[in-house]
């Protein structure tokens, strides 16, 4: 059985990339391409989610460092960057994390630590609105968001039982950091809340050494 043990959900960006130490892949996962980064080979793994308006590009600078104690896979969710529009068109984010957790267990991942976020490095924007410009790309993004009726339907059935794995929520005190940690323990029996002061929506551009650092300690 596949072990998800941490959760972190956090609004971040970047550091120093040693990008040779990252390899580009892909993988067939039912109706969808998905193109994915990866670095490392100590277990257990940690899976990195970019959120709206980037890709898998925006781990690029902490997945060097990550990659020194864990396997570390990075995806474009399906219809962003690199990964193909299902053919069926499908996308929501329920489908989404489905193909995610396949992706996971194709690659034989028995442990895995989840990372969300939400937005990258102003130097990332350029190649961000490249990617999103490609044919169909915008479209199949601005699909997840469509979906958030069903989504909060699908919510409200998951959260009748919580998570029990650990979970971080960092975020800035000018933007959701108390909010976001406050949701996060609608969900989660064991959360540890970090606001950063001081700090709005972009805690990695505002205060990349303390997020990172509460990331890997964490981890």
């Amino acid at each position: 059985m596949r072990t998800f043990s941490v959760i972190i959900v956090l609004f971040c960006a970047g550091c120093v990339e040693a990008a040779d130490a990252i390899s580009s892949r892909d993988a067939k996962i039912d109706n969808v391409q998905l193109h994915y980064l990866t670095a490392g080979k100590e277990q257990p793994a940690v899976i990195l989610l970019h959120g709206f308006a980037e890709t898998s590009r925006m781990w690029r600078p902490i997945m060097p460092t990550l990659a020194e104690k864990f396997t570390v896979i990075a995806p474009d969710l399906p219809g962003i960057g690199d990964s193909s529009i299902p053919t069926d068109n499908k996308i929501d984010i329920i489908t989404a994390a489905k193909q995610i957790h396949d992706l996971v267990h194709s690659l034989k991942i028995e442990k895995a630590r989840v990372v969300g976020h939400d937005i990258g490095l102003k130097a990332d924007r350029r190649a961000y609105t490249e990617a999103y410009s490609k044919p169909g790309r915008m479209r199949a993004a601005w699909t997840y968001f469509v979906s958030w009726p069903q989504l909060a339907k699908d919510f409200a059935q998951l959260s009748q039982t919580k998570l029990t794995m650990p979970v971080l929520s960092i975020g800035g005190e000018k933007s959701l950091g108390n909010k976001l940690g406050a949701q996060m323990k609608l969900v989660a029996d064991n959360v540890t809340v970090i606001v950063l002061p001081n700090t709005g929506h972009w805690i990695l551009e505002e205060k990349p050494k303390e997020t990172t650092n509460a990331l890997v300690n964490f981890l």
